[in-house]
């Protein structure tokens, strides 16, 4: 081994080969020498059959009982070719097997994004399934359940399967009442499923978990963005209003309202139109008579 060292360092390939190769005709069964030959292969660039050695390396340690060591080839394997979900899966089941749920439950997160990269989606939602299943036995602090099904619903909003992403929300909504993203993204689901009172209710739970959270902008931001998306959907800009009111940020409630107002009466709504002027009103604007006028003429 020293002498084999010693030819790597020089940079004589080719002799510590041959030095492996002698040593292991003399000692066949001893595995550092396999796990040498293994590293001047890697050196040479010759991935696949450094991979193949370490293969047989993992399976000699599998077999003699000596599982940390196996692990740590596995992940050696890995390390060079990250796309081989054979060795993945042999290495998941070895750690699950050994009660390594967490490692497990990493290596079932990149399996499943191997197999999504090598564009084999129902693969990859097979496998993100399999680790649901697993994921009660994981590290609670870890939020295994929600990080894996984060990704089966960034998989289904990708294959727009909006009703499917929707059931996997709310399932996130449930596991974690916290979690922006999921409801986020309900919000943008019921409004692209035409479900709009659901949408405008989740917008409602959400802003005032942002409220209790004591993180208005965050309510604020996320109302001005769901307005851009849907500028026709005018209660956003009547709850966006309310959310600067209960700041105490006057201008910017009238000036939000006055916009409403406006829209509302280019659709000919003039009953909502009044009451978004009253509402202006109530806040005691600068140029009070002109709103006191227009809320005249539309009743009028």
């Amino acid at each position: 081994m020293s002498i084999t060292q010693e030819y790597i360092k020089r940079n004589m390939l080719f002799t510590a080969m041959e030095e492996c190769f002698w040593a292991i005709q003399h000692a066949p069964f001893y595995l550092p020498l396999h796990m040498r030959l293994a590293e001047i292969l890697l050196r040479e660039n010759r991935i696949e059959d450094a991979a193949a050695k370490y293969l047989t390396v993992a399976e000699v340690y599998q077999t003699r009982g000596d599982f940390q060591q196996a692990i740590r080839v596995y992940k050696k394997i890995l390390r060079l070719t990250p796309m081989d979900v054979s060795v993945r899966a042999r290495l998941i089941d070895l750690l699950v097997s050994h009660g390594q749920i967490d490692m497990a439950l990493e290596q079932y997160m990149a399996m499943a994004d191997a197999y999504y990269q090598l564009a084999q989606v129902n693969k990859a939602l097979e496998k993100y399934n399999e680790a649901l299943r697993l994921a009660p036995r994981g590290d609670p602090s870890r939020g295994w359940q929600v990080q894996i099904l984060h990704c089966i619903g960034d998989i289904e909003m990708q294959r727009l399967a909006w009703r499917d992403a929707i059931a996997i929300y709310k399932q996130i909504k449930e596991l974690a009442p916290e979690d922006e993203k999921a409801r986020l993204y309900l919000v943008d689901l019921y409004f692209k499923l035409k479900m709009r009172k659901q949408a405008l209710t989740e917008m409602d739970e959400l802003t005032a978990l942002y409220q209790k959270q004591g993180k208005p902008d965050k309510a604020i931001a996320a109302l001005e963005d769901a307005i851009s998306l849907r500028p026709e959907e005018l209660s956003l800009r009547q709850r966006l209003a309310q959310v600067y009111v209960q700041q105490g940020k006057k201008d910017k409630a009238i000036a939000v309202l006055d916009e409403l107002g406006e829209k509302q009466l280019d659709a000919g709504l003039k009953d909502q139109a009044a009451r978004t002027i009253q509402a202006i009103i109530a806040l005691e604007p600068p140029n009070l008579e002109a709103y006191q006028k227009l809320l005249a003429q539309i009743r009028a």
